[in-house]
């Protein structure tokens, strides 16, 4: 797009605002009220990236695509945002939303973006509070029928000046350099970066440990199922989110590309697993539990997915995430939901069990409500479930944070989608933290579960040793990560 039409274009959207933000400012005087106002326009076509790179200057900037799937999100800045903490904080957050938007003015149809951490309590983790639910200044929303750009700000009754329309107006501008910027320079030849591990948390013996104690409490009918994760702090050199994030999307086709930055913080993902998809009164909610590496070669790779299939510990430990979301799904679905028997959900580094359900709501709920009632899944947490709950406390000893907790989107309807924050890390200058998790039953094997904890933090590792090397565009040409190693 040429810089004349990018001019035109953020002219266009700005006259469009202004006058939406105008007459919400008398609304707002008049009824003394603040008001969330909201102003769409037609935008070019760009790649979401792009748009998210170019908001780095940002406090916040949030990022929700699937490259095979005709749905993106971009968006920088905050208009709105609305923090959440404790048992109530799913609930005080989708209150929080159908005020804004029942109150709403303009034409825009405002999407949010939301994140929750994995406990109710308050994150650790710095500007990643236990929930957030954010409105961008302006979003980058594409969809089959096209893109458009939502411009959001909030009007009081006391604002006389119209700094709300222009911090807006500037991150318009800001967004107007990712329309106008050339295409991506051809991929660097240059060998990956190798990462220096700075730390593991739990330490590799202590973690077997805790497999070896949750598989023998299994055995002894204190657990059906417990999830325990680990952490993984890499040093990595100058980073760019962007060039994470591009090398996920192309090397993980089928997953959903997430990303929430918070000022100089990244926390970033391409996750396989939907929590669940809402639409009208539709619901689909997926079950992935259960995994096996890729093979060395299709041969090797075809027998790695069949064994997963016939694999009795692994059909046991995603049985038990099917039977919990069906049973969550039959309280509030209309007809029973359909199970059928599990296949296998390939991605490029990991084969898993996967086994999609389908529900048809018997009133309306928004998003959030059915988020709030699958999370966390056995595929996070365990079976039972507060007990499974108390020995990830006990036994992890660290704060997860927003990892494994719902991410996703929300709109003025209450449809949305939530994704599982797994396959995720959080970037922080030159250093990652980065995550993976694995269901522990009764046949777990330490050392094949440590294994197994590794191969899911490769997608990360390699988009990270290529992005260290890759700080001046979005281009790169990642390697294969099937046999990708790192550490000790």
């Amino acid at each position: 797009m040429t810089e004349a039409a990018v001019r035109e274009w953020v002219a266009d959207a700005a006259r469009t605002f202004k006058g939406a933000v105008a007459a919400a400012r008398r609304t707002a005087v008049a009824d003394k009220r603040p008001l969330l106002v909201t102003a769409a326009t037609p935008a070019p076509d760009v790649d979401l990236l792009r748009v998210f790179d170019a908001g780095q200057c940002a406090a916040e900037r949030v990022l929700w695509l699937r490259s095979q799937e005709p749905f993106g999100l971009a968006g920088v800045g905050a208009a709105w945002s609305f923090v959440a903490d404790g048992p109530g904080r799913f609930g005080r957050a989708d209150a929080a939303w159908r005020r804004i938007v029942g109150d709403a003015a303009g034409d825009g149809k405002p999407i949010a973006l939301y994140g929750f951490a994995f406990a109710d309590e308050t994150s650790g983790w710095s500007g990643y509070p236990a929930g957030l639910i954010t409105v961008p200044r302006i979003t980058i929303h594409q969809t089959a029928r096209g893109t458009r750009a939502v411009l959001a700000a909030v009007v009081t009754p006391e604002s006389s000046s119209p700094a709300e329309c222009d911090e807006t107006l500037a991150c318009a501008r800001t967004v107007s350099a990712a329309l106008a910027a050339p295409a991506d320079r051809a991929a660097s030849s240059a060998a990956p970066r190798p990462l220096r591990v700075v730390e593991e948390f739990p330490a590799a013996a202590q973690w077997k440990d805790a497999v070896r104690e949750t598989a023998n409490a299994v055995r002894s009918g204190t657990l059906r199922k417990a999830v325990l994760a680990r952490g993984v702090r890499v040093r990595c050199g100058r980073l760019n989110a962007a060039v994470v994030l591009h090398s996920l999307r192309t090397s993980y086709p089928d997953c959903t590309i997430f990303a929430v930055g918070r000022g100089p913080q990244c926390f970033l993902g391409a996750t396989p697993e939907r929590l669940v998809r809402l639409k009208g009164i539709d619901v689909a909610v997926d079950a992935l539990a259960g995994s096996a590496p890729r093979g060395r070669s299709d041969l090797d790779d075809r027998a790695l997915a069949a064994s997963l299939l016939g694999s009795a510990k692994d059909r046991i430990e995603h049985a038990l995430v099917v039977d919990a979301l069906r049973e969550t799904l039959s309280g509030i679905s209309a007809v029973e939901p359909v199970v059928r028997d599990p296949q296998v959900l390939t991605v490029r580094n990991t084969h898993h069990l996967y086994t999609p359900l389908r529900a048809v709501l018997r009133w309306r709920l928004s998003v959030l409500d059915i988020a709030r009632r699958l999370h966390p899944t056995p595929a996070v947490g365990g079976v039972p479930h507060s007990e499974a709950l108390r020995w990830i406390r006990r036994h992890e000893g660290w704060d997860r944070g927003w990892y494994a907790g719902p991410i996703g989107w929300i709109d003025s309807a209450g449809d949305g989608e939530a994704a599982v924050a797994i396959r995720s890390g959080l970037l922080d200058g030159d250093e990652a933290t980065l995550f993976a998790g694995c269901g522990i039953v009764a046949d777990s094997d330490p050392d094949l579960e440590f294994a197994e904890s590794r191969w899911k933090l490769r997608p990360l590792i390699s988009a990270l040793s290529h992005a260290s090397r890759r700080p001046d565009g979005l281009a790169a040409d990642p390697r294969s990560d099937r046999d990708h190693s790192f550490g000790g």
